[in-house]
């Protein structure tokens, strides 16, 4: 009997290890219930187990196993009604060992043998002492286990259940809310600047919710057409079709057809009738996307649709009144293209009832913290991780100029997320392009360069320098696109150099390529600054350099490969390959 006992204890426990295992908050809940009834249906023997949830004033059934148990998908019961409703409404555990006399028991599951079950009824109580659900199971009475450990045990497995349900319910909650907080600071994003958004903000709600036409201009990146979908969110139009035509992605010969539609017949090919865009979106919003770029036979066509209201298909004879709000967007000056005969001045003046410039990035630096946030949120989200940028590396960006603006920012800090190791952006991380390319960065990028010298020459027990003219090559080289291109480069410039100075006669140039070439070089001079390809035995010596510094690294860190990856300049996936490669072990 006692040995029974101990078997039964131990099931016990591997079945609430079990309930603890297979929650994950990154799976949908009810994958988590399913898994989780179905252990203590296992582990237990019980010849059913279900699972009720509290919805309003109601108790709905979330999912029951066992054997002969059908139709369940949409069971609920009041709350107070029946046994299991009665429980939930009281707030404590009960047994019933003769179940066929009781008569609140429904049998909505349609047990079979009741006289030979026991039922076990006990509800899942939250941190707040509240009843949101109930968990019952049914057992044989012929069993060795005591009536009393049954009910013992389920409370700890509802417990369990309770809270999982509560975290994963919560953590919903805060995942729903994250994704308002995006939608709202995106908003404020490509809403402009602070003060702009401050003085545009409180007109352009009362301004959405007219007909009026908007021209938004502003450099590529600056988030035209975010602004422009924000427009008709805050609208009346906002459950009314939201139509994008982009005027330069839509080949020519086909833009009529896709703005107005065609009758069948109307061309070879044309095998039915076929509605234009501009017909689809009655009742919402068009947004044409890149409206210089609109041909200029078309513009007539364009320009009575705005102004009365009514298109014709191609090759139709009957006129079609469309309703219709028009949001444009250009990067282009339009005035200009006015004067040069290549925009209709009419259309100019019907399509821009009122003009929103959005200012580019490089304009916005006072909000770029909060814009930067905002864009991090955001990629949490679709990555599921986070991720923190250093305060140099915050620096950095903040000083960079951004021609691609807002969509350029995003582009490089989602890169960052893809090939993110250790959840922390550092400078290293950074496209180099952005380093090479800025003015005010170049100062980092010579001390960083004559840094890495000075790791070398503490490495080598040397005393190396870098010429100027040496670093001034670097920026022309496009083969160099990270940190780690850069450090390869600098290693095989040191291994090269024979007088102490690193300089332009330690460079492979059919190896590194520069993006120019000087045209006063002659000849000569060309061939005075290149060096022969390295021999197998210099290529060799520049292997067992870079195995000396794995080996040194992993001593360091005691083998904990992302943080010597990190000192490399690899990523883990790269260290991971020469170990294998040098055949480096601990």
């Amino acid at each position: 009997m006692q040995k029974n006992l101990l078997k039964i204890r131990k099931r016990e426990i591997e079945a609430l290890r079990g309930l603890n295992r297979s929650f994950s908050i990154e799976k949908p809940i009810f994958v988590y219930i399913y898994t989780a009834l179905n252990i203590l249906k296992e582990y237990m023997l019980y010849e059913d187990v279900a699972l009720w949830l509290k919805e309003s004033k109601h108790l709905k059934l979330i999912y029951a196993s066992g054997d002969n148990i059908e139709k369940f998908e949409s069971l609920q019961i009041k709350l107070g009604e029946g046994l299991i409703g009665r429980i939930a409404q009281l707030g404590y555990p009960e047994t019933i060992v003769n179940l066929e006399e009781i008569k609140e028991f429904k049998n909505l599951l349609r047990r079979q043998n009741l006289k030979d079950l026991m039922f076990f009824i006990v509800p899942l109580i939250n941190e707040n002492k509240d009843t949101i659900g109930v968990l019952t199971a049914s057992h044989k009475k012929n069993d060795e286990m005591p009536t009393g450990w049954h009910i013992d045990f389920l409370e700890v497995a509802a417990s369990i259940l309770g809270h999982h349900i509560e975290l994963y319910e919560s953590f919903r909650k805060e995942k729903d809310k994250l994704k308002n907080t995006i939608k709202n600071m995106e908003d404020i994003i490509y809403s402009g600047s602070f003060a702009f958004a401050k003085s545009i903000c409180p007109k352009l709600e009362k301004i959405a919710n007219t007909d009026i036409n908007i021209l938004l201009t502003g450099e590529s990146g600056t988030g035209k057409s975010s602004l422009a979908k924000h427009i008709h969110d805050i609208s009346y139009r906002k459950n009314k079709p939201f139509v994008v035509i982009n005027c330069a992605a839509i080949p020519k010969d086909l833009l009529e057809s896709e703005l107005f539609g065609y009758e069948k017949g109307a061309f070879t090919g044309a095998t039915s009738t076929k509605k234009g865009k501009l017909e689809l979106a009655s009742g919402g919003t068009v947004f044409l996307d890149e409206i210089g770029d609109l041909p200029l036979e078309l513009q007539p066509k364009l320009l009575q649709a705005i102004q009365e209201k009514r298109i014709e298909r191609i090759g139709g004879v009957r006129s079609i009144s469309i309703d219709v709000r028009f949001i444009s967007a250009t990067n282009q000056d339009l005035i200009s293209m006015v004067q040069k005969k290549l925009f209709r001045e009419d259309l100019f003046y019907r399509i821009s009832g009122i003009e929103i410039r959005l200012p580019p990035l490089r304009e916005r630096k006072s909000e770029f913290e909060g814009i930067l946030k905002s864009i991090m949120l955001k990629l949490s989200d679709r990555y599921n991780k986070q991720i923190y940028i250093s305060k140099k590396a915050f620096s950095l960006l903040k000083k960079y100029n951004w021609p691609g603006n807002i969509r350029e920012l995003e582009n490089v800090l989602e890169l960052a997320f893809v090939l993110d190791d250790d959840n922390i952006l550092d400078i290293d991380d950074l496209p180099f392009k952005l380093i090479k390319q800025s003015k005010e960065l170049s100062s980092y990028l010579e001390k960083y360069i004559k840094n890495y010298i000075q790791e070398l020459n503490e490495l080598f027990y040397e005393n190396k320098k870098i010429s100027s003219e040496l670093i001034d090559y670097i920026y022309s080289l496009n083969s160099l696109q990270s940190f780690e291109d850069l450090k390869l480069f600098l290693k095989r410039c040191y291994t090269l150099d024979q007088d102490g100075i690193l300089n332009l006669s330690d460079i492979d140039t059919k190896v590194y390529q520069p993006i120019y070439q000087k045209t006063s070089e002659t000849n000569q001079e060309k061939k005075s600054t290149k060096k022969q390809v390295p021999s197998k035995k210099l290529s060799t010596k520049i292997e067992e350099i870079e195995k000396e510094e794995i080996i040194k690294a992993l001593k360091k860190h005691r083998w904990i490969l992302t943080r010597a990856a990190k000192e490399l300049g690899y990523t883990r996936r790269q260290l991971e390959y020469r170990i294998k490669k040098y055949n480096i072990n601990p």
